[in-house]
């Protein structure tokens, strides 16, 4: 095996990427889905997985970030798409204790107006390219 190749493969063992999701009911209507570890194009279809199960056809479906370590475009996608699927479907989906971190990549992406956030902590530090009005609430 070549020093490349060796190389190579200690660096793609050495980054995998967690991720779990899992949905309960809650038997008040409402289905939770938790998510930890990183939600990216890897783990994405795990979640629109998991937001297709029947249970999260309920009135109301809560995405608990609490333990979300990361999120990029793909992960913000996938929210945006199921919450504007829910809305159609005369359901509600918010996503609740999403970190700050979580609410920057949204703003930076322009898919916070897309998602319902509740539960933050603290507010998402503003982008320097954001404009007076995507600062003002």
């Amino acid at each position: 095996m070549s020093s490349n190749t060796a190389a190579s493969l200690a660096r793609t063992s050495c980054l995998p990427t967690t991720f779990s999701c899992s949905c309960r009911h809650d038997g008040h209507d409402a289905a939770w889905i938790s998510v930890s570890g990183e939600l990216d194009i890897a783990t994405a279809p795990l979640l629109l997985d998991a937001l297709r199960e029947p249970r999260a056809a309920e009135l109301l479906v809560i995405v608990d970030l609490d333990e979300l370590t990361f999120i990029d475009s793909h992960g913000l996608q996938v929210l945006a798409e199921a919450t504007a699927s829910a809305r159609d479907a005369g359901r509600r989906l918010t996503v609740l204790r999403a970190s700050a971190f979580v609410r920057r990549v949204s703003v930076l992406a322009g898919a916070c107006g897309d998602i319902e956030f509740l539960g933050l902590t603290e507010a998402p530090a503003a982008s320097p390219y954001a404009t007076r009005a995507d600062t003002v609430a």
